[in-house]
């Protein structure tokens, strides 16, 4: 006898754009499926790891705006970005899992970082 479909749980919000659909999500109407629950967790250290960067970023003093750039954007500068993490007591990650999730936040803040140029030069004209 085949097994019942699995019904995946609704998101918090969904927003209809001309070309995709944006499904916001938390842990409690994540995917379900094999591998999902890692894949969520990994998200969200991705996002943890994005937050302090961007409050380094986002802050008025420019030594602190120029390390979260090198620390998302240099390849040598990881390193030191784990002891401040692990300083911070955020979370400690051993070197090679810490090495799989900056490559994931540094694709996410390529990608956040051509959308706010984007957004920009649209405001320019």
């Amino acid at each position: 006898m085949p097994r019942k479909k699995t019904i995946q749980p609704e998101p918090l919000e969904t927003i209809v754009c001309d070309d995709f659909i944006i499904e916001i999500r938390d842990r409690e109407t994540q995917l379900i499926g094999r591998g999902k629950a890692n894949h969520f967790e990994g998200q969200e250290i991705v996002f943890k790891i994005l937050d302090i960067a961007m409050d380094h970023y986002l802050s008025n003093d420019p030594k602190k705006k120029a390390q979260a750039i090198a620390w998302l954007e240099g390849d040598r500068t990881g390193g030191e970005f784990n002891r401040h993490l692990q300083q911070q007591a955020v979370f400690d990650l051993d070197e090679r899992t810490f090495w799989r999730h900056i490559k994931r936040a540094r694709r996410e803040w390529q990608t956040l970082k051509a959308a706010l140029e984007q957004n920009n030069q649209s405001k320019d004209r």
